[in-house]
């Protein structure tokens, strides 16, 4: 296709402009699509033929668009006339849905081995429910099978999955083996295809996705790369601050692959997408819980994400704490995933994870400032009767010593916040216990009660002190009075102004 890229702005045209716009984009993109494959391609295909594609597009410019790529793209027998055959001799009623059935159809034969079909869920799987677009590397890291070498896996996806998935996904470097290429993510071109893959309803495809499988894919395979996280992964100097740490940047792109850092990253989103209960996740938790906690907070702190370290673990405690799933009701291929999740000790691996997250809550600033105080000082100082105490205590040699004084449990007080320019005059907490308000100086703030992290900017609009603010009882708006002699009210989710008196 072109290289230059053409908007077409479509909301507010009528039908037939819609279409005259469509037609001139076929018109332009074909003939030179198919010049060294058809004896004269000056009028490719020829009016009829791109008037009927026009019809078949009814409206919708992603259908044509996609339409093209597949006429376009060079493993289909290099047969463009054949091509456009398949595309309008298809009945389906959906266009878009027709368009993608015969994508998966030639990609994916109904003739190819059920261990091919699986590699294309997987691929596929993996693409949909990743929490950010990742590149080929990673998606090959996240995926390959134990025993087989990460490079001859990548080369296998490339050649046999992602080359045939050209009309729906931007693949960097399909074709070829340059790095630069390789380190660009893989993207679908248009989130319908997602939905058509996902929406069983729709899909007639053997490639149906069913996400919570995916996500619990993905997140076993993120435990999985999460097993070679050491202490020190970056070979820091312990005198030093993360600041004075001049090319920590560098170390960790270096020292910390980007398939790592994903998975430190989004392991805690993945397993809470995962169906609850599935033992084979609850195993890898527990395990985790036991072995590596310190080793992960001190990636996600090289990484500078430790402010949302506390809300990761929290949400894998919500996940264990949750109502198991009945087996009967899981979608097939979970079933087999949900018997036996009694084995798991569920409170013991609640009080490790609830004591990390005291930790973190509790070492927040010293552990921002300078990473491996996570061992030089932060596990000597915490509690010493504690579960996380007794299994990571060991990690504390070379690091302070506490002779007397240590305190046996964790104090009630969680979290404290020390960031205001002015004296707090108000709190108000919302019904659910999730978040708290708070008023200083001529503004509000909303704070995660779990992790005392700041929930969006400071709320502004009044112009003297705010001396009261309340919550409504359904949680969704605040009010709040100041000395500028107004009340204000305000959206409780998105902290903007939606009234004053």
């Amino acid at each position: 296709m072109k290289s230059h890229l053409e908007v077409y702005s479509l909301a507010d045209e009528k039908k037939t402009s819609v279409d005259r716009d469509i037609e001139a984009f076929l018109k332009e993109e074909l003939p030179d699509l198919v010049s060294s494959l058809v004896e004269d391609a000056s009028d490719w295909p020829g009016d009829e033929k791109r008037k009927a594609l026009v019809l078949k597009s009814q409206g919708l410019f992603i259908f044509a668009s996609t339409a093209v790529r597949i006429i376009a793209d060079p493993d289909d027998e290099r047969d463009p006339d054949a091509a456009l055959e398949r595309i309008l001799s298809s009945d389906r009623h959906s266009p878009l849905d027709e368009i993608y059935k015969q994508i998966i159809e030639r990609a994916c034969p109904s003739a190819v081995s059920s261990k091919v079909i699986g590699l294309f869920r997987e691929v596929l799987g993996a693409l949909v429910v990743a929490r950010e677009p990742i590149n080929i590397h990673t998606l090959g890291s996240l995926l390959c099978p134990d025993g087989q070498q990460l490079r001859d896996f990548i080369s296998h996806i490339r050649l046999k999955v992602l080359r045939y998935l050209q009309a729906v996904l931007v693949i960097p470097g399909v074709n070829s083996i340059e790095q630069a290429a390789d380190a660009q993510p893989i993207q679908f071109i248009h989130t319908s295809f997602v939905d058509y893959l996902t929406e069983i309803a729709r899909s007639e495809s053997r490639l149906i996705i069913h996400l919570a499988s995916q996500h619990e894919r993905l997140a076993i395979a993120c435990f999985r790369l999460m097993q070679s996280l050491t202490r020190n992964v970056c070979d820091l100097d312990p005198d030093l601050l993360n600041s004075e740490v001049k090319d920590l940047s560098q170390r960790v792109r270096e020292r910390i692959p980007p398939a790592l850092q994903y998975a430190c990253l989004y392991v805690a989103a993945h397993v809470c997408q995962t169906a609850v209960g599935s033992v084979d996740v609850c195993d890898l938790v527990a395990r985790f819980a036991g072995e590596r906690l310190m080793y992960w907070l001190e990636v996600i702190s090289l990484m500078g994400r430790t402010h949302g370290a506390v809300g990761m673990v929290a949400s894998i405690e919500s996940w264990l704490k949750a109502p198991r799933v009945d087996p009967a009701l899981a979608p097939l291929d979970d079933r087999t995933t949900l018997q036996g999740v009694d084995k798991l000790d569920d409170l013991t691996c609640l009080s490790l994870l609830y004591d990390f997250r005291r930790f973190i809550l509790e070492f927040m600033e010293p552990i921002v400032a300078s990473t491996l105080h996570i061992y030089l000082s932060a596990l000597a100082l915490m509690p010493l009767e504690t579960g996380l105490s007794r299994q990571y205590g060991h990690l504390t040699r070379g690091g302070v010593k506490v002779v007397r004084g240590r305190a046996k449990q964790w104090s009630r007080t969680l979290w404290t916040v020390t960031k205001f320019s002015y004296v707090v005059s108000d709190v108000a907490m919302s019904p659910d216990g999730t978040t708290i308000v708070s008023a200083s100086g001529e503004t509000l703030r909303l704070w995660d009660v779990k992790t005392g992290e700041a929930i969006g900017e400071a709320m502004k609009g009044h112009t003297d002190r705010v001396n009261c603010v309340a919550i409504s009882p359904d949680g969704t708006t605040i009010v709040s009075g100041s000395d500028d002699k107004t009340l204000q009210l305000w959206d409780a989710k998105t902290g903007e102004a939606i009234g004053r008196q």
